[in-house]
């Protein structure tokens, strides 16, 4: 889509901001309501994959539960649709790039600044468990900073569920990125909340705190990492045996 062209004869696009394996995001004006807006466009692949049944109608129920919810550091939705063969998703725009972006400038983060992302990001995932909405792909990407106080805003809910079968990142049959993944995601334990409420909180502390030179995992570690998420834990004897050894 080129800069100038509308779409659904509302949103103007001025630039892309951002792009994804499932999606590109656009600075657009909103040409009804007269402000920016972030316009994330899903790849028209998507939509028409076979193994992708009743895609429009799984899109359109996760954007509505999204949607419904409001806490100061979950980015809202504003609009969703379809239009001229295209899905798109309708959101705030915000300034202040993403936790990813910040993590790879800065070297080092002030304790006080990482605890209060973290604690934002928690809270957000708190009331989305309360209103039984699990996000299943917490990461630095999703995690947008705001430029006039660096308020973090936790996006991309329900996005990870509805592509479940077309993410390029898990080829193990779960939902979500491998380097932030827990052991559960990879066996498809993730249960609705309470029970998935430890993985999204392991993420969420994780996440912040990474290597400030984040790089995704190899191709092959991928396989490893599906591996030995299914193996049982050796037990205390073993574990013991192999630490008295040498």
């Amino acid at each position: 889509m080129a800069a100038g062209s509308v779409l659904n004869g509302r949103y103007q696009l001025e630039q892309e901001v951002g792009a994804g394996g499932f999606a590109r995001v656009y600075l657009a004006r909103d040409l009804l309501l007269q402000r920016r807006v972030a316009l994330m466009v899903l790849h028209p692949q998507l939509a028409d994959d076979a193994d992708v049944r009743d895609f429009r109608v799984r899109f359109t129920r996760e954007a509505q539960a999204v949607a419904a919810l409001d806490h100061p550091h979950m980015l809202p939705v504003y609009d969703y649709g379809e239009a001229d063969g295209l899905v798109y998703l309708v959101m705030p725009y915000v300034d202040g790039g993403t936790l990813f972006d910040r993590l790879r400038e800065q070297r080092t983060l002030a304790l006080p600044t990482v605890a209060a992302w973290v604690t934002q990001a928690a809270a957000a995932l708190d009331h989305a468990h309360r209103a039984g909405l699990v996000h299943r792909d917490v990461k630095p990407h999703n995690m947008l900073l705001r430029a006039a106080d660096d308020c973090l805003l936790l996006a991309d809910f329900g996005i990870a569920k509805v592509l479940a079968n077309t993410d390029d990142q898990s080829r193990t049959g779960a939902i979500g990125t491998i380097a932030y993944m827990a052991p559960e995601q990879f066996q498809g334990r993730v249960a609705p909340p309470p029970i998935s409420t430890p993985s999204a909180a392991s993420c969420s502390n994780c996440s912040p705190v990474r290597s400030p030179t984040p790089a995704p995992p190899s191709k092959s570690c991928t396989g490893t990492w599906s591996r030995r998420s299914r193996r049982s834990p050796p037990g205390a004897n073993a574990r013991c045996r192999r630490g008295c050894r040498g």
